[in-house]
Protein backbone atom coordinates (compact mmCIF):
# COMPACT_ATOMS: atom_id res chain seq x y z
CA UNK A 1 0.00 0.00 0.00
CA UNK A 2 0.89 3.54 -0.66
CA UNK A 3 0.75 5.38 2.92
CA UNK A 4 1.36 9.16 4.10
CA UNK A 5 1.96 9.65 7.89
CA UNK A 6 1.77 12.02 10.34
CA UNK A 7 1.74 12.53 13.69
CA UNK A 8 1.40 16.04 15.33
CA UNK A 9 0.53 15.30 18.79
CA UNK A 10 4.04 16.50 20.29
CA UNK A 11 6.25 19.31 19.67
CA UNK A 12 8.10 17.28 17.23
CA UNK A 13 6.13 16.86 14.16
CA UNK A 14 6.78 13.40 12.17
CA UNK A 15 5.73 12.76 8.78
CA UNK A 16 6.25 9.51 6.54
CA UNK A 17 5.33 8.39 3.27
CA UNK A 18 5.41 4.36 1.92
CA UNK A 19 5.28 4.15 -1.43
CA UNK A 20 6.28 1.35 -3.94
CA UNK A 21 7.96 -0.12 -1.44
CA UNK A 22 10.19 2.52 0.11
CA UNK A 23 10.02 4.99 2.77
CA UNK A 24 10.74 8.71 2.83
CA UNK A 25 10.62 10.36 6.68
CA UNK A 26 10.29 13.89 7.57
CA UNK A 27 10.41 15.96 11.06
CA UNK A 28 10.68 18.77 12.98
CA UNK A 29 10.91 20.00 16.62
CA UNK A 30 8.98 23.03 16.19
CA UNK A 31 5.41 23.25 17.39
CA UNK A 32 4.95 26.98 16.93
CA UNK A 33 5.10 26.33 13.50
CA UNK A 34 2.84 23.05 12.67
CA UNK A 35 -0.15 24.77 10.93
CA UNK A 36 2.58 26.39 8.23
CA UNK A 37 4.51 23.66 7.40
CA UNK A 38 2.76 20.40 7.89
CA UNK A 39 0.98 20.79 4.14
CA UNK A 40 4.58 22.08 2.37
CA UNK A 41 5.83 19.03 4.21
CA UNK A 42 3.42 16.39 2.75
CA UNK A 43 4.29 18.01 -0.57
CA UNK A 44 8.11 17.69 -0.24
CA UNK A 45 7.72 14.04 0.24
CA UNK A 46 5.25 13.35 -2.10
CA UNK A 47 7.98 15.56 -4.87
CA UNK A 48 10.58 13.36 -2.99
CA UNK A 49 9.31 10.34 -3.76
CA UNK A 50 7.67 11.23 -7.26
CA UNK A 51 4.19 10.71 -6.60
CA UNK A 52 0.94 12.64 -5.81
CA UNK A 53 -2.18 12.27 -3.26
CA UNK A 54 -3.77 10.36 -6.50
CA UNK A 55 -1.49 7.46 -5.82
CA UNK A 56 -2.06 6.92 -1.64
CA UNK A 57 -4.18 4.01 -0.45
CA UNK A 58 -4.44 5.75 2.29
CA UNK A 59 -3.73 8.23 5.22
CA UNK A 60 -2.40 7.44 8.60
CA UNK A 61 -2.72 9.98 11.82
CA UNK A 62 -1.81 9.94 15.38
CA UNK A 63 -4.52 10.75 17.54
CA UNK A 64 -3.35 11.66 20.76
CA UNK A 65 -3.63 12.15 23.96
CA UNK A 66 -1.32 15.59 23.29
CA UNK A 67 -1.33 19.35 22.64
CA UNK A 68 -4.70 20.41 22.03
CA UNK A 69 -3.64 22.66 19.27
CA UNK A 70 -0.99 20.67 17.35
CA UNK A 71 -4.06 17.37 17.63
CA UNK A 72 -6.52 19.28 15.87
CA UNK A 73 -4.43 20.53 13.48
CA UNK A 74 -3.24 16.53 11.89
CA UNK A 75 -6.62 15.48 12.21
CA UNK A 76 -8.36 18.31 10.35
CA UNK A 77 -5.70 18.02 7.92
CA UNK A 78 -6.23 14.26 7.53
CA UNK A 79 -9.85 15.05 7.22
CA UNK A 80 -9.63 17.33 4.06
CA UNK A 81 -7.06 15.22 2.58
CA UNK A 82 -9.12 12.47 3.37
CA UNK A 83 -12.12 14.15 1.76
CA UNK A 84 -10.10 15.36 -0.93
CA UNK A 85 -8.78 12.43 -2.41
CA UNK A 86 -11.24 9.18 -1.38
CA UNK A 87 -8.85 7.26 0.85
CA UNK A 88 -9.55 6.32 4.21
CA UNK A 89 -7.82 7.33 7.62
CA UNK A 90 -6.12 4.74 10.06
CA UNK A 91 -6.03 6.45 13.75
CA UNK A 92 -3.04 5.16 15.39
CA UNK A 93 -2.83 5.71 19.44
CA UNK A 94 0.26 8.31 20.02
CA UNK A 95 0.45 6.30 23.03
CA UNK A 96 0.61 2.97 21.56
CA UNK A 97 3.03 4.44 19.13
CA UNK A 98 5.70 5.07 21.73
CA UNK A 99 5.13 1.65 23.29
CA UNK A 100 5.49 -0.10 20.38
CA UNK A 101 9.49 1.94 20.22
CA UNK A 102 10.22 -0.60 23.11
CA UNK A 103 12.30 -3.30 21.01
CA UNK A 104 13.31 -5.80 23.91
CA UNK A 105 11.48 -5.66 26.23
CA UNK A 106 7.71 -6.94 26.39
CA UNK A 107 5.66 -4.70 28.78
CA UNK A 108 5.57 -0.65 28.76
CA UNK A 109 4.56 2.04 31.00
CA UNK A 110 4.25 4.99 28.73
CA UNK A 111 4.30 8.54 30.37
CA UNK A 112 4.55 11.51 28.31
CA UNK A 113 4.21 15.18 29.20
CA UNK A 114 1.13 16.41 29.45
CA UNK A 115 2.12 19.84 30.45
CA UNK A 116 0.11 21.97 33.42
CA UNK A 117 2.04 19.73 36.02
CA UNK A 118 0.47 16.37 34.66
CA UNK A 119 1.82 13.56 32.91
CA UNK A 120 -0.44 11.30 30.11
CA UNK A 121 0.59 7.24 31.44
CA UNK A 122 -1.14 4.04 29.68
CA UNK A 123 0.35 0.52 30.13
CA UNK A 124 0.76 -1.71 27.34
CA UNK A 125 1.90 -5.70 26.33
CA UNK A 126 3.78 -7.18 23.86
CA UNK A 127 1.57 -10.31 22.72
CA UNK A 128 3.00 -12.78 20.18
CA UNK A 129 0.55 -14.73 18.02
CA UNK A 130 1.00 -16.98 14.75
CA UNK A 131 0.22 -13.97 12.33
CA UNK A 132 2.61 -11.63 14.16
CA UNK A 133 5.17 -13.60 16.51
CA UNK A 134 7.34 -11.03 16.31
CA UNK A 135 4.50 -9.65 18.84
CA UNK A 136 1.94 -7.18 18.83
CA UNK A 137 1.72 -4.01 21.78
CA UNK A 138 -1.85 -4.19 23.18
CA UNK A 139 -3.48 -1.78 26.11
CA UNK A 140 -3.49 -3.19 29.10
CA UNK A 141 -4.79 -0.02 30.99
CA UNK A 142 -6.79 3.18 29.59
CA UNK A 143 -5.15 6.30 29.00
CA UNK A 144 -4.75 8.71 31.87
CA UNK A 145 -3.75 11.82 32.58
CA UNK A 146 -2.43 11.80 36.05
CA UNK A 147 -0.12 13.98 38.38
CA UNK A 148 3.52 12.81 38.43
CA UNK A 149 3.02 11.60 42.16
CA UNK A 150 0.15 8.94 40.90
CA UNK A 151 2.65 7.24 38.74
CA UNK A 152 3.46 4.24 39.77
CA UNK A 153 5.07 0.66 38.75
CA UNK A 154 3.04 -2.14 38.40
CA UNK A 155 3.62 -5.32 40.40
CA UNK A 156 4.89 -7.61 37.92
CA UNK A 157 7.84 -5.31 36.16
CA UNK A 158 10.05 -7.89 34.65
CA UNK A 159 11.02 -6.75 30.80
CA UNK A 160 9.67 -3.92 31.43
CA UNK A 161 10.56 -0.64 30.21
CA UNK A 162 9.29 2.98 31.25
CA UNK A 163 9.07 5.48 28.28
CA UNK A 164 8.12 9.22 27.32
CA UNK A 165 8.93 12.71 27.57
CA UNK A 166 7.50 12.65 30.60
CA UNK A 167 10.55 11.49 32.65
CA UNK A 168 12.12 14.57 31.71
CA UNK A 169 9.86 17.01 32.22
CA UNK A 170 9.51 15.45 35.93
CA UNK A 171 12.66 13.56 36.32
CA UNK A 172 12.97 13.60 40.23
CA UNK A 173 9.83 12.32 40.88
CA UNK A 174 9.69 9.85 38.37
CA UNK A 175 13.40 8.82 38.62
CA UNK A 176 12.17 8.11 42.76
CA UNK A 177 9.02 6.54 41.90
CA UNK A 178 9.96 4.27 38.31
CA UNK A 179 13.57 3.62 38.34
CA UNK A 180 14.61 0.10 39.30
CA UNK A 181 17.42 -2.16 38.37
CA UNK A 182 16.08 -4.51 35.13
CA UNK A 183 13.33 -1.74 34.04
CA UNK A 184 14.46 -0.20 30.60
CA UNK A 185 14.29 3.30 30.51
CA UNK A 186 14.45 5.56 27.47
CA UNK A 187 13.17 9.65 28.22
CA UNK A 188 13.34 10.30 24.40
CA UNK A 189 11.10 7.83 23.35
CA UNK A 190 8.67 10.13 21.38
CA UNK A 191 5.86 9.19 18.57
CA UNK A 192 7.36 8.33 15.03
CA UNK A 193 5.18 8.33 11.75
CA UNK A 194 7.87 5.31 10.45
CA UNK A 195 6.55 2.90 13.47
CA UNK A 196 2.72 4.07 12.97
CA UNK A 197 2.90 3.01 9.50
CA UNK A 198 3.22 -0.76 10.84
CA UNK A 199 0.57 -0.44 13.48
CA UNK A 200 -1.95 0.87 11.70
CA UNK A 201 -5.56 -0.82 12.35
CA UNK A 202 -9.06 -0.54 10.27
CA UNK A 203 -9.52 2.44 8.39
CA UNK A 204 -12.30 5.06 9.35
CA UNK A 205 -14.32 7.65 7.33
CA UNK A 206 -13.36 11.53 7.86
CA UNK A 207 -16.37 12.20 9.84
CA UNK A 208 -15.48 9.46 12.22
CA UNK A 209 -12.09 10.56 13.32
CA UNK A 210 -11.64 11.49 16.93
CA UNK A 211 -8.66 13.28 18.87
CA UNK A 212 -8.20 11.28 22.08
CA UNK A 213 -7.49 14.29 24.60
CA UNK A 214 -7.74 12.40 27.69
CA UNK A 215 -8.27 15.67 29.55
CA UNK A 216 -11.67 17.90 29.49
CA UNK A 217 -9.30 20.94 30.50
CA UNK A 218 -7.12 20.99 27.21
CA UNK A 219 -3.60 22.66 27.05
CA UNK A 220 -2.43 23.91 23.96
Amino acid sequence: MNLLAFETATERMSLALEFNGRVWVEETGNEVRHSKILLPVIEKLLADAGTTFSDLDGLVVGTGPGSFTSLRIGLAVAQGLSLAHQVPIYPVSSLLNVAASCQTSRQALVVMDARMGEVYTQRFECVESSHQPSGQWQPISDPAVVVPEEVSLPKEHAQLAVVGSGLIAHEAILTKALRRDGVAWDPAAMPSAVRALGLRGPGVEPWALQPNYVRNNVTH
